[in-house]
């Protein structure tokens, strides 16, 4: 049976822009930026040889874009980590994909100010946090910049300091960019901006909340009441 939460994710991921295919079999996300968390191959599945369509992956992908494939246990592909390093993919990280009830998990409001800004402000702390070129922060805030999905600005010390991003689909949701900026972190502003968003989906009287955590975050989050769902291995080519 497949991950619930991983399918719901990979919805979500759609409502930012279209996926470019999405079968029972397969899930396939590309963007054309030049980063590899914006070219993804999110599930890999089904009766075609797995070198195969590895291959055809590959050449379908944009130019001169890195791609990156999720190996999980829904896969069901036999042998596909040794596969991906035969087509010089290298592990970059273990992920964990967490999800929340807001409902039962909702948090006291935070003290501080947060509030929707704009979006290229926002997405200068996007890419000052995650290292991203001009090219990807451009074109990540145009993806964001839509009615289904919202950005958030918190403040420290009178300027914007951090920024959280809520995805909108029917009744779920999920997280994106939690970032802060080096000179404002250990300030609690990640986690006052998490429990804004937690509320913010109570309200819109959301049933599950959906993040994908990096290896040195998942504590932060479970702490926050999110529990892991699927383990993934993310997998990622030079471009």
């Amino acid at each position: 049976m497949k991950n619930e939460t991983l399918s719901q994710f990979e919805e979500l991921y759609h409502k930012i822009t279209p996926a470019v295919e999405n079968s029972p079999e397969t899930f396939v996300w590309f963007t054309g930026l030049p980063h590899f968390s914006f070219n993804v191959v999110m599930r890999l599945s089904g009766k075609m040889n797995s070198e195969t369509k590895v291959s055809q992956l590959i050449q379908q992908a944009p130019a001169h874009c890195p791609l990156s494939i999720w190996d999980h246990e829904e896969n069901r592909t036999e042998n596909l980590a040794e596969i991906l390093k035969k087509h010089q993919f290298s592990l970059v990280m273990h992920c964990p994909l967490l999800a929340l009830s807001p409902k039962n998990n909702a948090p006291k409001k935070p003290k501080m100010k947060i509030v929707r800004g704009k979006i290229t402000t926002f997405c200068q702390i996007v890419a000052d946090v995650f290292h991203l070129d001009d090219e990807v922060e451009k074109g990540w805030g145009t993806l964001l910049n839509q009615d289904s999905i919202e950005n958030y600005l918190v403040y420290h010390q009178g300027i914007p300091a951090g920024t959280g991003t809520l995805v909108l689909n029917k009744n779920c949701g999920a997280i994106f960019n939690i970032a802060v900026l080096p000179s404002h972190q250990k300030k609690g502003l990640a986690k006052g901006m998490m429990e804004f968003l937690i509320n913010r989906a109570n309200k819109l009287g959301l049933e599950k909340l959906i993040l994908l955590s990096g290896p040195d975050t998942a504590l932060f989050y479970t702490a926050l009441g999110f529990e892991k769902k699927l383990d993934i291995a993310i997998y990622a080519s030079q471009g």
